[in-house]
Order: C-alpha cells, then sequence, then structure tokens
C-alpha cells in the first residue's frame, strides 16, 4: 500500500476511530449524565423529608429552652431566698419582762436602801446634835469654870483683907498701948503680943489660901474630869455612830449585792434563753436551708431529666433523620457505584476499537491510548469530585452537630489511593505499550489480553472504592448514633447529692449544737465568776467590818483608858501646883515671920 492509501487508509481509520471514539465518549456522558441527574431529582425531595425532621428538632429544643429557662429560674428564685436570725426584739422584750418581774423585788430594795439611807442620816444628825449639845454643855462649864475662879479670887481677896484688918485691928490696941507706955517689960510684952497676934494673922491668911488653893484644885480638876469626859463621850458617840453607820452601810452593801444578784440571774436566763433561741433558729435556718437544698437539686434533677428526654426525643428524632439521610447517601452510593460499569464498559469498547486499528497505525494508536487512560482519569477524578457534592453526610453535616471530618478526610485518602493506584496502572500500561510497540503484529492478542486484565483490575479498584465509601458511610452513621444513645442515669447521680446534703446538714446541725454548748457553758462559767466574785466582795466586805468593829472596841476601850490615865495624870499635875502653891504659901509665911 502506497503512502497515499496508507495516509487514506489512516485518515479514514482516524475518522473511523474517532467517530466511534466520539459516540462511545458520548455515550459515555450521557450515562454519567443520567446518574447525576437521577442524583439531582431525588435531592429536592430527600431535602423536604430531613427538613421536617429538622423543624421536630427545632421545636423540641425550644420547648426544652422554655422548660429549662423555667427550672432555672425557680432554681434563682431558691438560692436568693435568704432569711436572718434576729434577736435583739427577742432580747429587748426578755428585758422588759424581766425588768417588770423584778419591779416589785427592785421597789422593795430601793425602799430598804432608802431607809437604810435615812437611819444613817438620822445617826449622823443625832451624832452632830450630841456633840452640838455637849461642846454647848462644855462651853457652857467653862463658863461656870472661869466664873468661880474669878469668885475665888475675889472671895480670896475679901477674905484676905478682912483677915488683914481683924488682924491689924486685933492688934492696934496693943501698938497704941505701946506708943504710950515706956516701961520696957511692958514694951516687950506689948511687941511679943503684937508679934503673937500678926504671926497669927499671918497663919490665918495661910489657912485662907490653902484653903481657896484647895478650891481651885478641886475646881480645875472637876471642869477638867467634866470636859474630858465631854470629849470622851463625843468621841465614843462618834465611834457608836461610826460602828452603826457601819453595820447599815454592810445592810445597804449586802441589799445592792442582792440587787445585781437578782439582776445577774435575769440577765443569766435571758441569754440562756437567747442562746436557745439562737440554737432553735440555727436549727430551723439549717432545715429550711436543707429544705431549700433539697427543692433546687429536685428542680435540677427535673431539669436534668427533662433534658435528658428532651435529648432522649431529639436523639431519636435525630435517628431517623440520620436513618434516612443514611438511607439516601446509601442509595447515591449504589447510584454512584454503576458509573463504574459504564466507564468500565466503555474503556472496553474503546480498548477494542484501539487494538482493531492498532495495526493500522501503532504509534497513534499508542497516543490515543495514552490520551484516553488520561481522559479517564481526569473525568473520574471530576465525576468523583461532582458526586461528593450530592452526599448529605459531605454536603453540610447533620442538624447541631459538626460534620464527621475524619470520615471525610478517610474518604478522600481512599480515593486519592485508588486514584494513585489507578495512575500506576495506567503508567504501567504505556510502559507496556512502549515495549510491545516493536511486537505489536505479534502480540496484538497478548496486548488485547492484557488490557483486559487490567480492565478487570480497574473495575475491582473501582469496585473497592464504592464499597469503602460504603463501609466509611455506614461508620461515620454509626459512630454519630452510638454518641446519641450515650445517655447516663441521673435518678442515682441526684439520690447521692441528696444523701451528701442531708449529711451535710446533719455535720452543721452538730455544730450548731456543739456551738450551743460551749456558749452556754462559757456563759456558765462567766455567770459563776460574777456570783463567786459578789460572794468574795460580800466575804470582804464582812470581814472589812469584822475588823472595823474590832478596832471601833478597841478604840473605845483606848478612849476609856485614856480618860483615866490623863484624869490621873491631870489630877496628878494639879496636885503637884496646889502642893507648889502651899509650899510658897509656907515660905511666904515663914519669911514674913521672919521679917518680924
Amino acid at each position: 500500500m502506497d503512502f497515499v492509501e496508507l495516509e487514506k487508509q489512516f485518515t479514514q481509520l482516524s475518522r473511523d476511530c474517532f467517530l466511534k471514539l466520539s459516540e462511545a465518549e458520548s455515550r459515555l456522558r450521557k450515562a454519567i449524565d443520567e446518574k447525576f441527574q437521577e442524583l439531582e431529582a431525588n435531592l429536592e425531595k430527600e431535602a423536604l423529608v430531613l427538613e421536617n425532621f429538622e423543624q421536630e428538632i427545632g421545636k423540641e429544643m425550644a420547648s426544652f429552652r422554655t422548660a429549662l429557662a423555667e427550672i432555672k429560674a425557680e432554681i434563682q428564685a431558691l438560692k436568693t431566698t435568704e432569711e436572718g436570725i434576729y434577736l435583739d426584739e427577742l432580747e429587748a422584750q426578755l428585758t422588759r419582762e424581766a425588768e417588770t418581774k423584778l419591779q416589785p423585788f427592785l421597789s422593795e430594795q430601793k425602799k430598804k436602801k432608802a431607809d437604810l439611807g435615812q437611819k444613817i442620816s438620822v445617826l449622823k444628825r443625832e451624832l452632830a446634835n450630841f456633840h452640838k449639845e455637849n461642846n454647848m454643855r462644855l462651853i457652857e462649864e467653862e463658863k461656870h469654870f472661869k466664873n468661880r475662879e474669878a469668885e475665888f479670887l475675889r472671895r480670896l481677896n475679901i477674905d484676905l483683907e478682912r483677915k488683914n484688918e481683924a488682924n491689924i485691928k486685933a492688934y492696934s490696941e496693943y501698938e497704941k498701948r505701946l506708943l504710950l507706955t515706956d516701961e520696957e517689960e511692958e514694951i516687950a510684952e506689948l511687941k511679943e503680943k503684937i508679934k503673937e497676934i500678926r504671926i497669927a494673922g499671918i497663919r490665918e491668911l495661910k489657912k485662907i489660901k490653902e484653903q481657896y488653893a484647895f478650891l481651885q484644885f478641886e475646881n480645875r480638876l472637876e471642869f477638867r474630869k467634866f470636859s474630858e469626859r465631854i470629849i470622851l463621850e463625843n468621841n465614843l458617840k462618834a465611834e457608836e455612830t461610826k460602828f452603826r453607820v457601819r453595820a447599815l452601810e454592810a445592810e445597804r452593801r449586802k441589799t445592792d449585792l442582792e440587787t445585781e444578784s437578782e439582776r445577774q440571774k435575769a440577765a443569766f436566763e435571758i441569754q440562756k434563753i437567747l442562746l436557745e433561741r439562737e440554737r432553735d433558729a440555727e436549727m430551723d435556718k439549717n432545715k429550711r436551708l436543707l429544705e431549700n437544698e433539697l427543692a433546687i437539686l429536685e428542680l435540677e434533677r427535673k431539669a436534668a431529666e427533662t433534658e435528658a428526654l428532651s435529648e432522649q426525643k431529639r436523639n431519636s428524632l435525630g435517628a431517623e433523620y440520620r436513618k434516612e439521610a443514611a438511607k439516601y447517601d446509601q442509595a447515591k452510593t449504589a447510584v454512584r457505584a454503576t458509573l463504574g460499569d459504564a466507564l468500565s464498559a466503555n474503556a472496553k469498547e474503546t480498548a477494542d476499537l484501539l487494538v482493531n486499528h492498532l495495526q493500522a497505525y501503532v504509534k497513534l494508536f499508542k497516543k490515543i491510548m495514552l490520551s484516553l487512560l488520561q481522559e479517564i482519569e481526569e473525568e473520574s477524578r471530576a465525576a468523583h469530585g461532582r458526586f461528593q457534592e450530592y452526599l448529605w453526610i459531605a454536603r453540610r453535616g447533620l442538624p447541631e452537630e459538626p460534620a464527621p471530618k475524619h470520615v471525610l478526610n478517610e474518604f478522600a485518602r481512599l480515593a486519592e489511593e485508588n486514584f494513585r493506584a489507578r495512575k500506576q496502572i495506567y503508567e504501567d500500561a504505556s510502559a507496556f505499550l512502549g515495549r510491545e510497540i516493536a511486537e505489536i503484529i505479534f502480540r496484538i492478542r497478548n496486548i488485547n489480553a492484557g488490557l483486559s486484565v487490567r480492565r478487570a483490575q480497574l473495575k475491582e479498584r473501582e469496585k473497592n472504592l464504592f464499597l469503602g465509601l460504603r463501609s466509611l458511610l455506614e461508620k461515620g452513621y454509626r459512630e454519630i448514633e452510638a454518641k446519641k444513645s450515650k445517655q447516663a442515669s441521673v435518678r442515682s447521680e441526684f439520690k447521692q447529692k441528696q444523701f451528701l446534703l442531708q449529711k451535710e446538714a446533719a455535720r452543721r446541725n452538730a455544730e450548731i449544737t456543739d456551738e450551743y454548748n460551749r456558749k452556754l457553758a462559757r456563759l456558765k462559767t462567766e455567770n459563776a465568776a460574777f456570783f463567786e466574785a459578789l460572794k468574795k466582795e460580800e466575804r470582804g466586805s464582812i470581814r472589812d467590818d469584822r475588823v472595823f468593829a474590832k478596832k471601833s472596841k478597841k478604840r473605845q476601850r483606848e478612849l476609856k483608858r485614856n480618860f483615866s490615865v490623863l484624869i490621873a495624870q491631870y489630877e496628878k499635875e494639879l496636885l503637884a501646883a496646889y502642893k507648889n502653891e502651899l509650899k510658897k504659901n509656907m515660905n511666904e509665911e515663914r519669911e514674913i515671920i521672919k521679917q518680924l
């Protein structure tokens, strides 16, 4: 065959091959378009079904949120409810009642203190009056004493003057006679007589002085005894009054202690009642707190159960949703799987055509074959990419659930592995064609058989691809279903919480009781210490009063003893003065007589 004929044959062969390839490609594209039209035709219908499920799930979610909001509002209202413990008003009331109860006793004690105060005032006034009267007596007696002193002095002078005049008169006759006589014997007798009379007169004067000196001695001694007795009476009266006042003051202190004791008893009872009320109020508060906490826990349990029931219902709807979506996706997978058969059939038809034309033009065969193989792979990739857009699991995930990315990634990985394997097959085919070109005439049957094997491998790969896709879809939906089916029971958990709340309330009750016992013990200790201090004060007062009484009696004895000692001492001093006066008078008498 010449070149022109060969060219014609090549042209004819090429035209025939082109036409047949075009027809095969048209049929393949038509088959592919029909499958995707079938997928797209069901998409709206599937969307309506799934949207109904979405609406039901949305309604259930809205209902759950409304119920949950109401429960949360109740919980918040319970949490903000708090009651305080107010004991000030109770303490004021108890204080008023105690004052009312103590009023008769306090009035009696007040009256008793007033009486004691009046008695003390009376004693002090009596003492003042006694001192005043005694002092007036002393002043009056001092006047009498001074008057007597003056009277004694006046009478002494009168008696002395009279006695002296009488004495002079007694010896004046003898002096006259003495002037008239010249007889010595008579003169001597007269002088002797005058001397005797004068000496007798001097001795009479001395007696008069001694008499008045004794009267003054007695007068001064009596006045001193009187004045010292007044002082003694004043001091004794003062001591006696002090003693009696001290006794009345002790009685008044005892009254004060009795009043303080009764007030303390009332205060103790008030504080004890307040502690009991505080304990009871704390117990009641703790009880209400437990009831409140249990009510909150019950609401929380109700909320949890509401959420669990809502989630169960939503899961049920979601399961139906996923069931439908899985059914649709599996159906799409089955539709997509038929595309592999179309591609394999087209590949076989085209391969047979090329094998038949291979003898005519090997190079063209190789080129066309390689181009065909490359085009097939590209079309498969493009079809696979379009196919993913029709899967619900890849399109937008599920309502309120993220798309299972690991499933999509696994899907992409599986497809990529498949395409890499296909590419390797295509490369093997190219190498195979290269080796067989030289012997194409002799190995056409082998080539056809070899291509048949590889077409079978391609078909198997396509089958494996969609079997893997189906498995991945099933796995993805199972994982979602398994996740939704995991619901823990909340009842046992809330029973445990209820037990812990009751246990905590019992612990708080124990703390309240312990605190009450501690405060009551401290109150009793303080009360006992108060009464011990009162008793100590009372014992101290009694001891001081006894010491005072003992000292007062001692002072009275000392006053009486000192009075006797003082009078004796003064009498001794006056007696010495009196004796000195007598001695003085005697000396004067001797001097006067001696001068005679």
